[in-house]
């Protein structure tokens, strides 16, 4: 009989790779899922790893390129991707023109760009198990970064965030992956 062989990646880049040797069928599998599932919380426990996905819930949200390479005051293309990663639908509010109230951008040296553009009423985007919401956006890069090299993340917020509107609670955002921008002086 072939081993059971589990394989988890952590973000702290941990990995554990537990096998199973010579386990049976006992109780339909249910002994060796309660092993197993014992050494990976005391492994965590051990290398003081948190346990919940980092920006676990529906959403995903990607960004490329995820390197970028431009000088000062160029402009650079970034594609922004929400995707449902839950195994039910998906609805959040968006506005036509201004969806850019959905996002907001972490960086010390970089800003989310804003635009004007006519008021219309939000409307609902649903997205079923598995499907995206795209949008591009164009940043330019500023000559004020010191150094030759900074990040940035983006969040989506499945709220539109209204700028100037006091919030009873702040936004909840899911945020992307970490683009590297390298400023070519």
């Amino acid at each position: 009989m072939r081993s059971p062989r589990l394989c988890v990646s952590l973000e702290k880049t941990l990995v554990l790779d537990v096998i199973a040797s010579n386990v049976g069928p006992v109780n339909g599998g249910k002994t060796w899922l309660a092993s197993v599932s014992g050494i990976f919380l005391l492994a965590a426990t051990v290398f003081g790893v948190d346990l919940k996905a980092p920006g676990a819930g529906p959403f995903k949200v990607m960004v490329t390129p995820a390197v970028i390479k431009a000088e000062p005051k160029q402009s650079v293309t970034l594609q922004l991707k929400v995707q449902n990663i839950s195994r039910t639908r998906q609805t959040f509010e968006t506005l036509a023109c201004a969806w850019y109230l959905n996002w907001t951008m972490e960086s010390d040296y970089l800003q989310f760009p804003t635009w004007d553009c006519e008021f219309r009423e939000p409307y609902k985007i649903s997205l079923a198990p598995g499907a995206s919401w795209t949008n591009h956006i164009d940043i330019v890069i500023s000559k004020s970064i010191p150094t030759n090299h900074t990040t940035l993340r983006v969040g989506f917020s499945p709220e539109i965030v209204y700028p100037n509107h006091k919030q009873t609670t702040p936004p909840k955002y899911f945020w992307s992956n970490r683009v590297n921008v390298q400023v070519q002086k």
